[in-house]
């Protein structure tokens, strides 16, 4: 929310359609009884109104792409190419 109270009036928020998801799964399961949060989330939706990228086959190939070169490159080099980076987690 700092971030985007930081841009310009006149910017265009967009996100994808998974990041919406994520976002409001998020504050669902941080605020969920909490009705004066869940209104000024509905809030904050009503006025940015985020203009919303549909995710089809070419970005989904794309963002394998990028996760895997970002994976290889941070993950410890013992797990590379050994778990997935969702395994890498301390439970």
């Amino acid at each position: 929310m700092n971030r985007v109270r930081k841009l310009p009036p006149d910017s265009i928020l967009g996100i994808s359609i998974i990041t919406w998801g994520e976002v409001a799964y998020g504050h669902r399961v941080e605020s969920p009884q909490e009705e004066f949060l869940q209104g000024k989330y509905l809030q904050f939706i009503k006025a940015k109104g985020p203009k919303t990228f549909y995710i089809d086959i070419h970005v989904a190939d794309k963002y394998g792409e990028l996760r895997a070169i970002l994976f290889d490159k941070y993950a410890p080099k013992d797990k590379r190419k050994a778990l997935r980076p969702e395994q890498l987690v301390n439970p």
